[in-house]
């Protein structure tokens, strides 16, 4: 066990630590996973990270992508890496991995977060809301995602794009 101040000196705790993206790339009709988000330029006081690199490709201004997403740093029951923007089937739900702030319910009490949640799809609820519980992905499985897969929100209710 170790203790509050004990140096992490294995590399491959360290290395899940570190944020990992995607973009899709909407002139290419595809994702790209090989990629790292960052800036480039030292005068940029604000630190807005404005640009991507895609491997043996180049560099990308943010206008080049209509969305770039993080992984959850979780996987599905096959082993698949979950990102924002994944849907998952769990069970009988399917739902949508989504990032920000988010309001859920736990009985008749109303509880706000603001990190990873699921936007269930296939309820009739459409605020259907529930926090990113690593526990409950040992039964899931991504089933595709919302940007190489349109048509996995066409015909559910509580999808709606953000």
């Amino acid at each position: 066990m170790r203790g509050k101040n004990t140096l992490i000196t294995d590399t491959r705790e360290v290395k899940e630590m570190y944020p990992k993206f995607r973009v899709w790339n909407p002139k290419k009709e595809k994702m790209i996973y090989k990629v790292m988000v960052g800036n480039c330029d030292p005068n940029d006081k604000n630190w807005t990270c404005p640009v991507v690199y895609e491997e043996g490709i180049g560099w990308y201004h943010f206008e080049d992508f209509k969305y770039i997403t993080q992984s959850t740093h979780t996987f599905d029951q096959n082993k698949k890496e979950i990102f924002e923007g994944d849907v998952l089937q769990i069970e009988q739900i399917k739902a949508i991995v989504r990032f920000g702030l988010y309001r859920y319910y736990e009985g008749r009490k109303l509880f706000y977060g603001n990190g990873f949640y699921f936007e269930c799809l296939n309820v009739m609820d459409p605020d259907c809301i529930a926090p990113f519980e690593t526990n409950i992905l040992a039964t899931a499985k991504i089933i595709g995602n919302i940007f190489e897969n349109p048509e996995l929100s066409k015909n559910f209710v509580g999808y709606k794009p953000k």
